[in-house]
């Protein structure tokens, strides 16, 4: 896991951010706008469908983080718009997914926080760690060189076109078997009525509402709709690992999360041919 972040997903990252068409500022400025304003409204709609479920506050904390951060990065998002809408498709969505890591570390923390005040986790150490530490600085450098070479007006060697196809792979095989060790099939009975709700906020409500914030904010006039079609894919993704990774952190109910993360990965199998459909039809 640690080589797939410091090499693969780096080196994935400089690959495709230099060959993003960056002419246009409103994609730079609206991608990852989107994707917050995304997060925001499915905080909104987990806050309510937690007090359906009439949740203590720990488990209504990991609810909450579960509906906030989906799985939008290389290990599932941005492969899926890699599969779907080709090599710029994925540049894209790292773009979108550039929101995530400063997302998290401070409007996720703040929430989690909330729903466990007597834990002493400090956002000051978090950020402090993810300034010092490779794993979290290596892919945002990796993004900002590329970001450079592209602006620069440094051509792209054409074979590594093919190299990068080869990387992104690579990652998805080397996360994909990473997380399949830290599979709990156990506790997922037990909350079976999370999951399922969980499912539906996933696969059915945040895709119209990122569909609908990508519309209001005219995203279908950007790269001849790629954009809106990335803000679909990305809108229809699981739970993100960092959910889970949020709720330890923070001391909540690590069994809900886990659960909610197990059913919403494994459910977006019977999402793609559908989310295949919508995308050509868009």
């Amino acid at each position: 896991m640690r080589f797939a972040i410091l090499f693969l997903e780096s080196s994935v990252a400089v690959l495709s951010f230099w060959v993003l068409d960056l002419s246009q500022p409103r994609l730079v400025v609206l991608t990852p706008l989107v994707a917050a304003l995304v997060s925001l409204a499915c905080f909104g709609l987990g806050r309510g469908l937690s007090r359906l479920h009439e949740h203590q506050p720990k488990s209504a904390g990991s609810y909450v983080a579960c509906s906030m951060f989906s799985n939008v990065g290389l290990t599932l998002g941005g492969f899926l718009c890699f599969m779907l809408l080709g090599e710029q498709g994925l540049s894209v969505a790292l773009l979108y997914s550039a929101y995530f890591i400063p997302f998290f570390f401070s409007v996720g923390f703040g929430v989690a926080r909330s729903y466990n005040s007597a834990h002493k986790a400090s956002l000051l150490d978090a950020v402090k760690d993810f300034c010092t530490n490779p794993l979290s600085l290596s892919p945002n450098l990796g993004l900002v060189a590329g970001i450079i070479l592209d602006v620069a007006g440094v051509p792209r060697p054409q074979f590594l076109g093919t190299v990068n196809q080869i990387l992104v792979y690579t990652a998805v095989g080397v996360y994909s078997a990473a997380i399949g060790l830290t599979m709990r099939f156990g506790r997922v009975r037990a909350f079976l009525p999370e999951c399922l709700s969980m499912a539906a906020l996933k696969f059915l409500a945040t895709p119209l509402i990122g569909l609908l914030i990508g519309w209001l904010l005219g995203c279908g006039n950007i790269l001849d709709g790629l954009l809106l079609k990335v803000v679909f894919v990305e809108a229809c993704m699981p739970v993100a690992i960092f959910a889970l990774v949020l709720t330890k952190l923070f001391d909540l109910d690590q069994d809900l999360a886990n659960s909610c993360w197990l059913v919403t990965t494994f459910g977006v199998v019977l999402m793609l041919p559908g989310m295949a459909w919508v995308v050509r039809m868009m």
